[in-house]
């Protein structure tokens, strides 16, 4: 299954062509209207960002652990250099790759102007952007500018589905291999699912020790049954990566989940410490669904609920269980297993 891959070559696609568009419009503007300005800029900004993906790909993985300072200079400096690549390589295309003709031009005074807002525009982009970024990683996806906004003051409610996921045998786990080298594990088994859960417009709403809480919108989450996806997306990747689990752990994470769908409030929480809080008996549902997963001895287990409401394709095999009643109900809920149909 390459779902993942394919969501994020689209997501890309969509990149380069929003970034392409927005630089030609403001090369446009600045530089004056016409159709050579306009193709400088589009080509520019299709440099600009695949330079910065390349980055991402092969220098940021690499630095994901560093403290954020670092992270904000490597990052602030890459999108410079990118830009002034993407300026001097949109030139020499436009030139018809004659090295000479653009270096000629490079001494012009309006190409020094051109340069030197490019930079200073790339600059104050890029600062503002990492900035954003920061906040992100600690808050959560757009986190931050909602919260700058208002938009969590007041509780509201909305329709969401939350996916519960945590490792199996996390204390034999924990015990074989130190706690160190667990949290080293546990830290590259959440850089591994952030892909798909990036890929399906997911957000990770919180860390609770071995384990995982993934959330979707009612909107995104029904769009080609994207929990039920990301799951299977997530074992892809993990697969995909055994042999490097197996050099540095020795082990192979195994993990389960439950997903359940329905009607939260949202709103700020905390004085001293503020995050954005999900309260509801969907996730008392969900935690304890994930509970039954573990003792039925499935990978991923759903209630009917929710199954109806992303209607998944074909592709999904579900397997309907008995009724379980969970810890503190007395209705009880109707469940399934849930797994990936492999292609023949």
């Amino acid at each position: 299954m390459n779902s993942a891959r394919r969501e994020l070559a689209v997501n890309y696609a969509l990149g380069l062509i929003v970034s392409a568009t927005v630089t030609a419009f403001f090369s446009s503007l600045f530089i004056g209207a016409s159709r050579g300005n306009f193709l400088f800029g589009f080509l520019t900004g299709l440099q600009v960002y695949a330079f910065i993906s390349l980055f991402s790909v092969f220098i940021k993985k690499r630095l994901r652990r560093k403290n954020m300072f670092l992270m904000l200079f490597v990052n602030t400096l890459a999108h410079i250099v990118s830009i002034a690549g993407a300026i001097f390589m949109a030139l020499l295309i436009l030139n018809g790759f004659r090295s000479g003709s653009v270096l000629r031009g490079l001494r012009h005074p309006q190409v020094h102007k051109i340069i030197l807002i490019g930079m200073a525009f790339g600059f104050a982009l890029s600062f503002l952007f990492h900035v954003v970024e920061m906040f992100d990683t600690l808050l959560g996806k757009n986190f931050l500018l909602k919260i700058l906004a208002g938009h969590y003051n007041h509780p509201f409610e909305q329709e969401r589905f939350f996916m519960f996921l945590d490792l199996a045998d996390s204390t034999a786990l924990a015990e074989k291999l130190g706690h160190k080298k667990y949290l080293s594990l546990l830290n590259d088994f959440y850089h591994d699912l952030a892909e798909p859960v990036i890929a399906t417009l997911g957000e990770i709403y919180k860390y609770v020790g071995d384990g995982v809480i993934v959330s979707w919108t009612m909107k995104h989450g029904t769009r080609h049954a994207a929990p039920l996806r990301c799951f299977f997306m997530i074992r892809e990747i993990v697969g995909r990566k055994s042999a490097t689990y197996l050099k540095h752990y020795g082990e192979l994470p195994r993990f389960r989940a439950a997903v359940h769908g329905g009607t939260v409030v949202t709103g700020e929480m905390g004085y001293i410490r503020k995050e954005i809080a999900f309260v509801g008996d969907v996730l008392n549902t969900a935690a304890r669904m994930e509970a039954v997963c573990r003792e039925l001895n499935r990978s991923l287990v759903v209630s009917q609920e929710a199954l109806q409401k992303m209607n998944p394709g074909p592709e999904i095999v579900v397997e309907r269980l008995p009724e379980v009643v969970l810890r503190g109900k007395q209705r009880p809920l109707a469940i399934s297993a849930v797994e990936w149909q492999v292609p023949s």
